[in-house]
């Protein structure tokens, strides 16, 4: 994906303290494996916080590949509009090799935030790209 404008008001019904929604203008859930890269991309907040929330995926397969790898997605060249990033952990059983979340070159971040939710107990996302 590249070369995208996301002009985004959220959600009435899920604000934050500050009376911005908690709906990021952009989520994905993110398999085992999935390779994606999302540049020059502009995010313009009308009335939340969260720019992009990443969340992993659980692995229900049972044909099992003799090597599983995370999912690696990049953020290029993108300018987030004071908004912030989430990576968020769901499942309950974590893999050897994490998910990894790459931001490449972007700028206007406010917060890049690892969360997790249960039944997870731990976030296994790996951040990179972030001074």
């Amino acid at each position: 994906m590249g070369h995208c404008t996301f002009i985004w008001g959220g959600r009435a019904d899920c604000v934050d303290y500050a009376n911005k929604t908690t709906v990021p203008v952009f989520g994905c859930g993110h398999s085992f494996g999935e390779v994606g890269l999302i540049e020059n991309c502009k995010i313009i907040p009308t009335h939340c916080t969260i720019g992009y929330q990443s969340h992993d995926n659980a692995d229900n397969s049972d044909f099992g590949l003799p090597i599983k790898v995370g999912a690696k997605i990049t953020f290029k060249d993108c300018d987030f509009g004071g908004t912030e990033i989430q990576a968020r952990t769901l499942k309950g059983a974590y893999a050897d090799t994490p998910n990894v979340l790459t931001i490449d070159n972007c700028i206007n971040i406010s917060a890049i935030n690892k969360m997790y939710a249960a039944p997870a107990d731990r976030c296994d996302w790996d951040i990179k790209g972030v001074s």
